[in-house]
């Protein structure tokens, strides 16, 4: 998978309080975001509009534990915009992340899944 260009990532910021704040370039995120922490990373996943701007992808964002943004990819594009492609879902299990979404094609939802290791 591609690596994206750094107008694509997310920045995680940590307050002298110890929380982690989201900053984000354009393009910025659509619906929610996912939070997760790993072994060694923190991963993230959030939708973002194409290109085109008739439909989104579904992005996941590694970073280190110095927070600094290790790689970001697109993991699937969707067709639906907007609460139509429902609210993606990530795990992190071993190390992978696990993700889920609703694809809708033609009408009609169907539940979708990937695995990043």
């Amino acid at each position: 998978m591609p690596v994206m260009d750094e107008a694509a990532h997310p920045d995680l910021i940590a307050t002298p309080q110890g929380d982690l704040m989201l900053s984000w370039v354009e393009p910025s995120p659509e619906g929610e975001r996912q939070l997760r922490i790993a072994r060694f990373d923190v991963l993230l996943s959030w939708l973002q509009q194409d290109e085109r701007g008739t439909g989104q992808r579904l992005m996941l964002s590694r970073t280190d534990r110095q927070l600094q943004v290790v790689r970001s990819i697109p993991v699937v594009e969707l067709a639906a915009r907007g609460r139509a492609s429902g609210i993606p879902r990530l795990a992190v299990r071993n190390g992978a992340a696990w993700l889920v979404w609703v694809e809708v094609r033609e009408g009609t939802p169907s539940l979708k899944g990937a695995v990043v290791r």
